[in-house]
C-alpha cells in the first residue's frame, strides 16, 4: 500500500470512528449533544476531504473524477445534515438539563413561608417531575418497518402485538410474550411473516425507571374491496376500538428502550394510532402519573391485509 492509499484509508477510518463516537455519546446518561454534533460534522468533512483527495491524486479520467467527487460530496452533506437534525431532535426530546443542587438549596433557603411556599409545593406536586425536580420529559415512541427475519434478543423474550379484530365486548389488550432461545428466527405464527411488520421502541428520557406503563392504542380494521381493475383497496370499517398495552418496566436512557413488534395476520386493512399521553408510575412512587408520549409517527401506521396461502392444486394424472 502506497502513501496515498494509506492516507485515504486513514481518512475514511477516522470518519467512521468519529461517527461512532457521535452516536455513542448520546446513548449515555447524561448525553453530550455538543460533542455528538461536532463528531458528525468532522466525520462528514473528512469523508468529503477524502473524496477530494482521491479526485486530485487518482489517474482516472477527468469526468469520472468529477462525478465521483460530486457524489461523495452530496452523500456526505446529506448524511451530515440528517445526523445533526437527528441529534437536535433527541436534544429537544431530552429537555433541559437539571439545575445544580446548590441553586436548589439557595432557593429553598430564601423561599418565603406560609401561603407562598404552600402554593409552590402544590404546583410541584401537580407537575410530573424527575428525581432532580425538572419537568418529566416523558417517553418517546418510534416505529419503523422491520425487515424479516425477526431475531430473538439476548434475553430470549419477544413482545408481539398481533393485530386481530377482537370485538369490544370480548375485552382484550396487552402484548404477547414469546420465549425462544436467543438468535432464533420468529416465524410469525400461523402464516408467513408479512412484509409490513413494524418494530417499535419506547425510550424513557427521565432519570427514574418507569413502571406499570399503560398506553391505549387505537385500532381500525377495514374490509378489503377488490375493484374490477385488480388489486385491493380498503372498504367500510369493520371494527374501531381501543387496545391498551401494559409494559412492566422501562429503565432510563437511550440505551434501554422497550422493544415490541406489530404485525398483521388477518385479511383486513388495519390502522394503528398512538395517543399523546401515557399513564405510568415512577419506581419508588406509588402514585400514577399521566405523562407525555412523543411519537415519531405523525400519522397512523397502515398494515395491508394478509391472506392464507392456498395449497397448490395438482393435476390428476391420466392412465
Amino acid at each position: 500500500m502506497g502513501a496515498f492509499e494509506f492516507i485515504l484509508a486513514f481518512t475514511f477510518l477516522a470518519a467512521g470512528i468519529l461517527a461512532t463516537v457521535g452516536y455513542a455519546v448520546i446513548t449515555v446518561t447524561p448525553a453530550d449533544f455538543k460533542l455528538a454534533r461536532a463528531s458528525f460534522l468532522i466525520a462528514g468533512a473528512l469523508v468529503f476531504a477524502g473524496g477530494i483527495m482521491w479526485g486530485v491524486l487518482t489517474n482516472s479520467p477527468f469526468w469520472t473524477r468529477v462525478l465521483v467527487v460530486s457524489l461523495i460530496g452530496a452523500v456526505s452533506a446529506v448524511a451530515t445534515n440528517e445526523a445533526i437534525r437527528w441529534v437536535n431532535n433527541r436534544e429537544k426530546i431530552a429537555g433541559p438539563l437539571p439545575e445544580p443542587e446548590t441553586h436548589a438549596r439557595q432557593e429553598a433557603q430564601t423561599a418565603p413561608s406560609n401561603d407562598v411556599s404552600q402554593n409552590a409545593e402544590n404546583a410541584r406536586r401537580s407537575t410530573p417531575a424527575t428525581a432532580s425536580g425538572v419537568s418529566d420529559p416523558g417517553l418517546f415512541l418510534e416505529c419503523t418497518i422491520a425487515i424479516p427475519p425477526i431475531k430473538t434478543p439476548a434475553d430470549g423474550r419477544l413482545f408481539i402485538l398481533g393485530l386481530f379484530p377482537t370485538p369490544i365486548e370480548n375485552g382484550g389488550g396487552g402484548l404477547s410474550e414469546v420465549t425462544m432461545p436467543p438468535g432464533t428466527d420468529y416465524k410469525g405464527g400461523a402464516v408467513d411473516l408479512p412484509l409490513n411488520v413494524h418494530r417499535c421502541q419506547i425510550t424513557n428520557y427521565n432519570t427514574v425507571t418507569a413502571v406499570n406503563i399503560d398506553i391505549a392504542l387505537s385500532l381500525i380494521f377495514s374490509e378489503v374491496v377488490e375493484p374490477k381493475t385488480g388489486g385491493h383497496t380498503s372498504g367500510s370499517i369493520k371494527l374501531a376500538r381501543s387496545w391498551r398495552i401494559r409494559i412492566g418496566k422501562i429503565d432510563p436512557g437511550i440505551g434501554n428502550p422497550f422493544v415490541f413488534h406489530i404485525l398483521n395476520q388477518v385479511p383486513f386493512f388495519v390502522q394503528v394510532s398512538f395517543p399523546e399521553e401515557a399513564v405510568i408510575r415512577r419506581i419508588g412512587d406509588p402514585t400514577p402519573q399521566t405523562i407525555q408520549l412523543t411519537t415519531s409517527n405523525h400519522y397512523p401506521i397502515s398494515f395491508g391485509p394478509v391472506f392464507e396461502k392456498k395449497a397448490d392444486v395438482g393435476v390428476e394424472a391420466k392412465p
